[in-house]
This record gives structure tokens, C-alpha cells and sequence, in this order.
């Protein structure tokens, strides 16, 4: 608990402050997904604005007592923008409950020379449907959390969801509040690779005076959209484009000559323009779990909409690994 206290920037009884982040992130095999900066302006917890410039997502985010209000693109922020920002701001999402059924893993990892500490939070994932229940059986979703050994600085995250590993470097201290200056992000099955992302603190600042007018969205900010829960037998009538190489989805890297087969099941996010974003893996072999979210990153669909109006789409897809395909 004192870890999830100390890092980041997620505390209520911290004075306003200002963030900016810059950040430049590819996919498993090297390819540039996106780069650009992040922005906040933190007054209170129902205070505060968000500036998203990227090369392929621009918004301006407020939240306010009355609500959420976007001007640029009204869709929700991609999940591989949000995880950059909630490693700075809010590394460790656990309650008191969790922490408290947390497992304490003691080996002898370290970063850069420092001996850490590591406790691994376990879950059985949520399946959809009967025949993903099936093939989930018995298995578990870890987040793994390693600090210091003899403080509660975070230093490293591991993600079986996201299929990443989080190395935080050069830390501060903010407001009592621990800060990496450098993130680089890992896929976790081979964490000796160069990284998927780099992301920098470029400044932290204390507010000395609040501007409410900062605050305030123009009248031209519209609110989120609804989000919707489908099926994949609702969704996959309106996939549009799912291009994944011949045939690595078949056989994903080096592992296509070991004759792999298997189901990876990922949950995601379909945006109101019909791009995905969220992705997250549900269940399924380690070795393929990088090459199936590069595959469905790149999916799109025809635009889904309720009683007229844009809606964003929450469902899962189940990717097979057929030895006879």
C-alpha cells in the first residue's frame, strides 16, 4: 500500500500541478505507432485538463464537476496513449483489497544494479462466452509490481494483459511523490529487445495560482460517447480490414517452424470511427500473445452507432492458431 501511495501522482492531498510528457512508441516488430506529447493540468480530482498532441490522436480533454467535455476527437484516448500517462500518473491501480491478496515474489530481480522487491497480483480472466470459458480454464492474468528493495520506489511493471514490461529510471521526488524521468517499455516475452517505447518527463511543476477560465471548455466541447457492449458474432459483420501478414498470424516470428497451434482470445475497444484501441489479452500462449495484438491493432470496422448517435464498442475477438490452415 505504501508503494501505491508513493508513486505517481494519483494522492488527493497534492497541490495543483502541471505535467508534460513527450513520447515515441512502436509495435513488437519495431514498426512507429505513434509519437508526440501528453499535457496536465491538475486542480482537484473534478479539476483538471488534459492535452493529448499526437501524430495520429489530438484532444483536448476537460473534467469537471458537471462532467467529461473533448474538444478535437471526442472518442476516448488509445489505451497505448492512457498506459503512458497512467505510468506516470497512476502506476499501481490496486485497492486495499487487492494489495492485500497480492503474493510477495522473493527472488533477486534488480534495475541497473539495485536488488528489488516484487509482488504479483493474480486473476482468472473474464471470459465472454462458453467456448472461451472453456479454453481458459485454470488460467491466471498476473501484474507484477518490483520497488526497491529497501523503499517503496517503483522500478519495474509487468503486464500479462498488455504483454509489456514497464522499466522506470532516473526517479524524483515530487510533492513526496516518486517520478520517473524515463520510462522504456518491454514486450514481455523478450525483455532484452530494444524498446517499444520511450517516454520522457519533460517538466513537473507546482501550480501557484488556478486560472478557472483554463478550466473551463469552450462552448464548442462536446461530451463522450456512449460505450456498448457487443458480441463477437454482432461485431465481426462490420470488420472492414484485418491485415495480417501472410501468414505470421498462422505462425507468429521465429516460432511459425515449431508448428505451433492455439486460441488467444483479446479484449479491445472499437472507436467511433471503427478504429480499435484497448487492447488487452484475455488468455492464450505467451509466444503468441505479441503477434496477435500487432495482427488486431491494425483492424477496423464500419462505424457503429445507437438510435442515430456514434457509439464507442467494448468486445473481444478470438484469434485460432491452426496447424492444418
Amino acid at each position: 500500500m505504501a508503494a501505491a501511495n508513493a508513486n505517481g501522482l494519483a494522492r488527493l492531498n497534492l497541490t495543483p500541478w502541471h505535467i508534460t510528457i513527450s513520447f515515441d512508441s512502436k509495435d513488437g516488430r519495431g514498426r512507429p505507432l505513434s509519437q508526440g506529447t501528453f499535457e496536465e493540468f491538475w486542480a482537484g480530482p473534478d479539476k483538471y485538463k488534459r492535452i493529448f498532441a499526437t501524430s495520429n490522436f489530438n484532444q483536448v480533454e476537460y473534467v469537471t464537476s458537471a462532467g467529461i467535455r473533448r474538444t478535437g476527437s471526442p472518442d476516448s484516448a488509445p489505451s497505448e496513449l492512457m498506459e503512458i500517462v497512467d505510468q506516470f500518473i497512476h502506476p499501481i491501480a490496486m485497492d486495499k483489497d487487492s494489495i492485500d491478496a497480492a503474493k510477495l515474489q522473493m527472488g533477486e530481480p534488480s534495475a541497473g544494479g539495485t536488488k528489488l522487491v516484487c509482488v504479483v497480483v493474480s486473476q482468472p480472466p473474464e471470459p465472454v462466452t462458453a467456448i472461451q470459458a472453456f479454453f481458459l480454464k485454470g488460467s491466471v492474468s498476473n501484474e507484477t509490481y518490483c520497488t526497491d528493495e529497501h523503499s517503496p520506489i517503483l522500478r519495474i511493471q509487468g503486464s500479462d494483459s498488455r504483454n509489456s514490461r514497464y522499466v522506470r529510471n532516473s526517479i524524483i521526488k515530487f510533492q513526496d511523490c516518486y517520478l520517473p524521468q524515463t520510462i522504456e517499455e518491454y514486450g514481455a516475452s523478450s525483455p532484452a529487445q530494444k524498446p517499444m517505447l520511450t517516454a520522457k518527463l519533460e517538466k513537473i511543476e507546482s501550480l501557484s495560482s488556478i486560472d478557472d477560465a483554463q478550466f473551463t471548455p469552450p462552448a464548442d466541447a462536446v461530451p463522450p460517447p456512449k460505450v456498448i457492449a457487443l458480441d463477437v458474432r454482432e461485431t465481426s459483420r462490420q470488420l472492414l480490414h484485418h491485415p495480417y501478414p501472410e501468414y505470421d498470424f498462422l505462425y507468429p516470428g521465429e516460432h511459425r517452424s515449431e508448428h505451433l497451434g492455439g486460441l488467444v482470445i483479446i479484449a479491445l475497444q472499437i472507436h467511433t470511427d471503427g478504429h480499435v484501441s484497448n487492447l488487452r489479452i484475455v488468455g492464450g500462449p505467451q509466444t503468441m500473445r505479441q503477434a496477435s495484438l500487432d495482427a488486431v491493432r491494425n483492424w477496423t470496422y464500419k462505424p457503429f452507432t445507437r438510435d442515430g448517435e456514434p457509439v464507442e464498442v467494448n468486445t473481444t475477438v478470438t484469434l485460432v492458431y491452426s496447424l492444418t490452415r
